[in-house]
């Protein structure tokens, strides 16, 4: 098993470490959108993800994983890519 690793928030651009391993990361992925996570989709601090599942409370995200989807297309609009324009 893989130990727990730095990443870069796709949404403020701050780097952190991951508490979890790589394995236990894509394990709770699937069981909270039930899918398995793309290559595009947004890596997230705990506080990014708070304020993004905060504006989709209520929604059942093993139906639709609108939260990280809406998050990937939002940096396309708007420009981000890890914090820097592109």
């Amino acid at each position: 098993m893989s130990k727990p690793y730095s990443y870069k928030c796709s949404e403020c651009g701050g780097t952190f470490e991951s508490g979890w391993t790589e394995e236990e990361a894509l394990a709770e992925f699937r069981q909270t959108f039930g899918r398995e996570k793309r290559d595009d989709d947004a890596e997230v601090c705990d506080e990014c993800y708070k304020a993004i599942m905060g504006r989709h409370e209520g929604e059942d995200h093993k139906d639709n994983a609108a939260a990280f989807d809406e998050l990937v297309k939002d940096r396309e609009r708007l420009g981000k890519n890890g914090g820097e324009s592109k």
